[in-house]
C-alpha cells in the first residue's frame, strides 16, 4: 500500500528530528515543497515570565487554529500534528527576508503596509495574543 502524504512528512519529520535532536524549528523539503517542523521544546527563555513548554505549544497550535479559519492566506495549514511536534508547509519569504532584499524602499514601504494590515486582521479577528509576523509569512514562529 502507497504512504499517503501525511505518513511521509511524518516519516521525514522523524528523520530530520534524530539528525537534530536539539533543534525546535527544523525545515526539510518533500516532492520540491519546504516544510517547517515546530517542535515542542524550550527556547532557553526564562520559564518564569512564559507559560511552560506544553501550554505553549497547544496555545500556539490554537493561535494558528484560529487565525487560520478567519485569514486562511495568512497562515500555513498543520499538516502533521504529533503531541511532540508539528509539520506546516512554507509559508513563502518573511518580512524580514523581504526587508532585507534589494527591493527598492517603497516596495518595502508597500510590505510593511500590508503586514500591518493583516496583522491588524488577525487582532480584529480575535488573534490579541502576541504573534510575529514571521509566523504569519512564513509558518514558523523563530
Amino acid at each position: 500500500m502507497e504512504e499517503t502524504l501525511m505518513e511521509r512528512l511524518r516519516r521525514m519529520a522523524d528523520r530530520v528530528i534524530s539528525e537534530r535532536p536539539s533543534d525546535r524549528v527544523l525545515n526539510f523539503t518533500l516532492d520540491g515543497e519546504k516544510y517547517w517542523i515546530k517542535r515542542k521544546l524550550g527556547n532557553g527563555r526564562n520559564q518564569l515570565v512564559k507559560y511552560s513548554v506544553e501550554q505553549e505549544f497547544y496555545y500556539e497550535i490554537a493561535r494558528m487554529t484560529i487565525a487560520g479559519r478567519n485569514n486562511p492566506d495568512l497562515v500555513p495549514e498543520i499538516e502533521v500534528l504529533t503531541p511532540d511536534y508539528m509539520v506546516t508547509k512554507d509559508g513563502g519569504p518573511t518580512v524580514k527576508n523581504w526587508l532585507d532584499s534589494d527591493k527598492s524602499e517603497a516596495e518595502k514601504e508597500l510590505i510593511l503596509e500590508e503586514a500591518g494590515a493583516a496583522l491588524a486582521a488577525l487582532h480584529k479577528n480575535g488573534m490579541s495574543m502576541a504573534v510575529r509576523l514571521s509566523a504569519i509569512s512564513h509558518g514558523t514562529t523563530e
